[in-house]
């Protein structure tokens, strides 16, 4: 640390407010919830006390406080904090002028200290050997952060990206061979046709959008509208929607689902959804936004539809969680109930958690489109941390199976995880994008 006394005051200051502001949002959560089984006073306390260590190895010690100086930091650690213990108060969708003030430079510098936590780990020990390289730790963790503001706040192009399921009996390259042992495959090169090219149909899926404050009204009708006119002029056949609509910020804003579908109320008869374990929260309203813009919700459900190629069926699942019989019974029971249908081309499923694909059975040759995991959200393209971790033991207990991004096989299945419209959960992306994907299936 500095020999400099009012530089050691700092540090103190920023260290210690962080510690107060810890206790105080825990003090105050716990009394507002103490009537409910609530899990929001120790996630806070979790999350306030990995941001305090974090923050104080990777900013303060050795007085340091790189590129913001004392100041800046101060000011952005308390908005982080103001934003963590606010988030499950405040249930209303934000204006621009106050994610831009508050919101997003909180999020912003939460984020890039979490980037930073190896950074932060690494300078006591580099201390030890008088060597300070706080400066440019600061500089990769706030330059990450920036990065994961892009990625979580710019949409990619609509349809811009192509992916090909080849779901045809007997010729597709994706399908395991009926007699080998059913695993579960990631198919690398789903960004094109690895044979011919038969007829096929487009599908567009959203999935997670999550609003709330990367996800705006505008921003998903935005989206919803461009699937509106990619329908009309024959780009795009089928609209598939797999849940998780809402966040905690729109718990008391009943109608922002309802306009933010409002355009799909134009093709209705082509877009057809399930809910996800997020819907359940506000379920009766999300249900309702469904059904006013003319949107097929299937909840343990089928309906055939007739497309350019033929009748298809089309199954949504309820939400389950993986790991357990639950799911299995439940996916197990869809799928006996739903047999195919001989006068049909394909058989589509819509289950929110891809984490239960596994449970169908092998042979029964059905196409899965699913989100939940906005596909793993950090990493690089399709390594990502989520993959790391389901290679723990505490995960690898939980016997259940990860697939976060792209196309997958597994016997005569296929599942399509999707990187998500939006996300939700930790407060950015980084290093995967959210997805407007255009998908060409070959039934």
């Amino acid at each position: 640390m500095s020999d400099n006394p009012t530089s050691k005051y700092q540090t103190y200051i920023y260290t210690g407010m962080s510690i107060l502001m810890t206790a105080a949002m825990f003090v105050t959560s716990s009394a507002r919830t103490k009537n409910q089984k609530s899990f929001v006073p120790k996630f806070q306390l979790v999350m306030g006390g990995i941001q305090t260590v974090a923050a104080h190895f990777l900013y303060s010690s050795n007085a340091a406080f790189p590129l913001l100086g004392f100041a800046g930091h101060a000011a952005l650690q308390c908005g982080s904090f103001f934003y963590l213990y606010s988030w499950p108060k405040h249930k209303t969708l934000k204006p621009l002028w106050y994610k831009s003030l508050i919101t997003w430079p909180a999020v912003w510098y939460f984020a890039s200290t979490w980037f930073g936590i190896p950074f932060a780990a690494m300078n006591p020990i580099l201390g030890l050997v008088d060597v300070n390289l706080q400066t440019p730790f600061t500089a990769i963790s706030l330059s990450l952060g920036a990065l994961g503001m892009y990625h979580s706040l710019v949409n990619p192009t609509f349809c811009g990206e192509v992916v090909h399921i080849d779901h045809r009996v007997g010729k597709s390259l994706m399908i395991q061979p009926n007699d080998q042992e059913p695993v579960l495959c990631r198919v690398l090169a789903h960004d094109k046709m690895q044979g011919e090219q038969d007829s096929h149909l487009n599908i567009f899926q959203i999935t997670d959008p999550h609003l709330g404050p990367f996800m705006s009204v505008k921003r998903l009708k935005d989206i919803c509208q461009k699937a509106v006119l990619a329908v009309q002029t024959g780009q795009v056949d089928l609209v598939f929607i797999t849940g998780d609509m809402e966040t905690v910020e729109t718990h008391d804003d009943e109608f922002a689902l309802t306009r933010a579908l409002e355009p799909l109320l134009a093709i209705k008869g082509s877009v057809y959804a399930c809910l996800g374990n997020h819907d359940y929260e506000t379920y009766e309203r999300s249900k309702k936004a469904f059904l006013d813009n003319g949107i097929k919700l299937l909840e343990d459900d089928q309906i055939v539809v007739d497309t350019k190629l033929g009748p298809v069926q089309i199954i949504g699942s309820s939400f389950t969680f993986g790991g357990n019989d639950v799911a299995k019974k439940h996916v197990e029971r869809l799928c006996e109930k739903f047999k195919k249908l001989e006068h049909t081309k394909a058989r589509f499923m819509l289950i929110h958690n891809p984490s239960v694909f596994s449970y169908i059975p092998k042979d029964e040759h059905v196409c899965v489109w699913s989100g939940h995991l906005h596909g793993g959200q950090i990493g690089f393209r399709r390594w990502t941390i989520l993959q790391l971790l389901a290679k723990s033991p505490l995960l690898k207990r939980m016997k259940t199976e990860f697939p976060d991004q792209g196309l997958y096989a597994r016997g005569r299945n296929q599942l399509y995880a999707h990187r998500g419209t939006g996300h939700y959960g930790f407060p950015l992306r980084l290093g995967v994008t959210s997805e407007q994907s255009l998908h060409k299936v070959y039934i």
